[in-house]
């Protein structure tokens, strides 16, 4: 899969929907950013773009959306990049401690998100402020914090091997035995639609 989010929740931030919750994002380093926002909608909504440093380490830039604009630049001193972020396989993999402070979350249950990606070459930067071009496509879903439950407050992305799951087969979320809740992007989903459009949409417009 090209690129996978995950959601891990602590006891403590269960119980009192304070604190920090965890997030994993894996993506091909075919892209040159990656961006993970919460809320429905660009405007307003709190992301994280992920893009590599040219070092072999990735850049998390945490910005605020508003409108159709790029997301600037905006200090979120309670997330943080973690121990086990980097480039590796081909992929960019950010480990990510999110505070639920401002960010409007409910870990008690389903909760909206947007991403978005761009395809291309390594931005190679490690300013947080850097320019990114306009995403390629972007995609929205939900997902329910309070089945990402996790057995301890401590980082559950640092062994990859038994934190990240296998994602279903198709655009949605699967719970795996970790509690960790992961969910695919749907860019194989975006372009078997573009290829219905053209193959179905188009005849019959000309018809």
């Amino acid at each position: 899969h090209d690129i996978c989010y995950a959601w891990g929740v602590p006891p403590s931030a269960a119980s009192s929907g304070s604190g920090s919750i965890y997030l994993r994002i894996v993506a091909s380093t075919k892209y040159q950013w990656v961006g993970l926002g919460t809320g429905s909608r660009m405007d307003g909504s709190q992301m994280l773009i992920v893009y590599q440093d040219g070092t072999g380490n990735i850049t998390l830039s945490t910005r605020m959306a508003s409108g159709h604009s790029m997301p600037e630049y905006s200090q979120m001193s309670s997330t943080k990049l973690l121990q086990g972020s980097g480039v590796s396989g081909g992929n960019m993999i950010a480990s990510v401690e999110l505070g639920l402070g401002s960010s409007g979350l409910d870990v008690s249950g389903p909760n909206s998100w947007i991403s978005a990606w761009k395809t291309g070459s390594g931005l190679d930067s490690s300013d947080t402020r850097a320019s990114i071009d306009q995403h390629d496509s972007y995609d929205g879903f939900s997902v329910d914090l309070s089945q990402a439950i996790i057995a301890a407050n401590a980082n559950p992305f640092t062994n990859t091997s038994t934190a990240v799951s296998t994602p279903s087969s198709s655009a949605g979320s699967a719970v795996t035995s970790t509690g960790i809740v992961s969910s695919d992007s749907v860019v194989k989903a975006h372009g078997i639609i573009m290829a219905l459009a053209f193959l179905v949409g188009f005849p019959a417009g000309a018809f």
